[in-house]
């Protein structure tokens, strides 16, 4: 699935993406007036995903929700819909 830039869904393109170097991001985000901290917090979050950290899944968000939780890609389809 790709989207178009009003993040509607384009049938047969492609899109790619190329990570900005971590040094990068933190001073284009300073550039335009977010604190450090926040920049920080930011990169810390990409690292993780870098790392794999978000992909483990278990049972214990969907015992605490009472359902099975949605995957990312479903809500993007929910969110492009409306």
């Amino acid at each position: 699935m790709s989207a178009n830039s009003s993040g509607r869904e384009t049938p047969n393109s492609t899109t790619t993406s190329q990570p900005s170097p971590d040094d990068a991001f933190r001073e284009q985000g300073m550039a335009h007036g977010a604190p450090g901290p926040i920049t920080g917090l930011l990169l810390s979050i990409f690292a993780a995903a870098r790392n794999g950290e978000f992909t483990s899944v278990d049972s214990t968000l969907a015992e605490l929700i009472g359902r099975e939780p949605a995957t990312f890609r479903t809500l993007l389809e929910k969110t492009w819909a409306e």
